[in-house]
């Protein structure tokens, strides 16, 4: 058998649209972290908070955003295990298992935390 030889290609130049596609979210996480940053010292210096507040708003924020995501991810797995015995006709349940996946990675809003 002959063994065909595989000429290399000259790597292609990455479309514009794929680099704003790319820098688009980069710039939103920066911003959002340098919001993120920002908001103990705001509570803290403008609006009079204790640091002791402080702690408990972020404590209630990452518990809560800790538990949505585990129930989310255990109502997904459950979802994802009832529609592989169903065959093809699991394949749109297991279409919107992925747009849920997809809409759970949104980008934070000013203040919130990337888990």
């Amino acid at each position: 058998m002959p063994q065909e030889t595989l000429t290399p290609r000259k790597p292609s130049t990455i479309p514009r649209g794929v680099w704003a596609l790319g820098f688009v979210p980069m710039l939103m996480d920066i911003s959002s972290e340098m919001i993120h940053a920002l908001v103990p010292l705001y509570l803290v210096v403008a609006l009079g908070t204790s640091a002791l507040t402080v702690g408990l708003i972020e404590g209630i924020a990452e518990a809560t955003a800790l538990i949505t995501k585990s129930l989310l991810r255990c109502a997904i797995n459950a979802i994802a295990s009832a529609s592989a015995c169903l065959g093809r006709a699991g394949a749109h349940t297991r279409a919107a298992i992925v747009y849920i996946g997809k809409a759970q990675h949104r980008p934070p809003r000013s203040g919130e935390k990337r888990g």
